[in-house]
């Protein structure tokens, strides 16, 4: 799998490759290349080890890069204790303010990272009937990316294409972020037509990846003139309706730390940082594309009767499917 060759190569080279490294360089050339800036950039030491131990060789065991203790930086070890004191949404705005020191870009072609699509399921080989594509968008999430649609790709695999779109800043270290939403929106508009043509497209996003799809959605219509099939928003809760992501903040963050693959990175949580921030300043407009809205059945923690409805909102959705769980 993806994370059996990332484990592979982070004991044969010491680095520390995140998780999604196979995504984000999808081609063996460009993991390689990769790999090599990744090494290339390393503080090397010369180190005496008693005993070379895994299978390295006394010459090579002599050699070895400084790392950290593997527990992440100090945002990390900060954003710990504001979740345990539930303080998570306030960590927020320090994230989007310390972001600010990030190296930025603000058109598509200074985008320093490849956002090629990742094809995490095909069509037949005739194609699919209709040729319409899915297209996951990743969420702002710290520990995210393609690998977020794993699961639900598979049921798709011999009946479309489905791909995952990355989103800018949370490659490779230091990786710059976007000045604005819509240099993301530009720039991953751009990768995604490269990808696919004039292919019907289904945008798809879950969370903080639902709002982002609705914005990526508007923006291909009105600044690439494609407007998308159709939008899947799987438990949206834009800026207005964010009551239930205040109440469950303790179980959101504690979620975010469970689901680590790895320490999440100083620049992945500044990059959540800045995304949160565009998403709670940046106007909604509304796509023309018809949108489905998929709601969990069931909350995720206590919710008194007396704060409204816990459940994901979106104005005006054309369908509204309640799942289970």
């Amino acid at each position: 799998t993806a994370v059996d060759l990332r484990n592979r190569l982070n004991r044969l080279t010491g680095l520390q490759l995140p998780p999604n490294v196979v995504f984000e360089h999808p081609t063996p050339g460009a993991l390689a290349a990769h790999v090599s800036d990744e090494l290339a950039a390393l503080d090397w030491a010369t180190t005496a080890v008693p005993e070379p131990a895994g299978g390295l060789t006394p010459a090579s065991a002599t050699l070895l890069p400084k790392k950290g203790d593997g527990d992440g930086g100090m945002f990390r070890a900060l954003f710990r204790r504001a979740v345990d004191e539930d303080r998570y949404t306030g960590f927020l705005d320090v994230l989007a303010d310390a972001s600010g020191f990030r190296p930025h870009f603000a058109t598509p072609d200074a985008c320093p990272e490849p956002l090629d699509p990742v094809l995490l399921a095909g069509a037949p080989a005739g194609g699919a009937p209709d040729r319409t594509v899915l297209v996951g968008c990743t969420g702002t999430a710290a520990n995210g990316g393609p690998h977020e649609f794993l699961r639900l790709s598979s049921a798709f695999q011999g009946e479309r294409d489905f791909f995952a779109l990355p989103l800018p800043g949370y490659g490779a270290r230091g990786s710059a972020l976007p000045a604005d939403l819509g240099a993301a929106l530009d720039a991953q508009a751009l990768a995604l037509l490269r990808a696919v043509g004039d292919a019907p497209l289904v945008l798809l996003g879950h969370s903080g990846g639902a709002l982002l799809a609705h914005e990526l959605a508007y923006r291909l219509e009105h600044a690439h003139g494609v407007t998308p099939a159709g939008i899947v928003l799987v438990d949206p809760y834009p800026h207005g309706h964010q009551g239930a992501i205040e109440a469950w903040s303790r179980q959101l963050g504690d979620g975010l730390f469970a689901g680590e693959l790895e320490p999440m990175s100083d620049a992945r949580l500044l990059a959540m940082g800045r995304y949160a921030r565009f998403l709670a300043t940046s106007p909604t407009d509304r796509s023309s594309a018809p949108v489905l809205l998929v709601r969990a059945s069931d909350p995720l923690g206590d919710w008194p009767d007396e704060r409204g409805d816990w459940r994901a909102h979106w104005d005006r959705p054309d369908t509204v499917a309640d799942v289970p769980g």
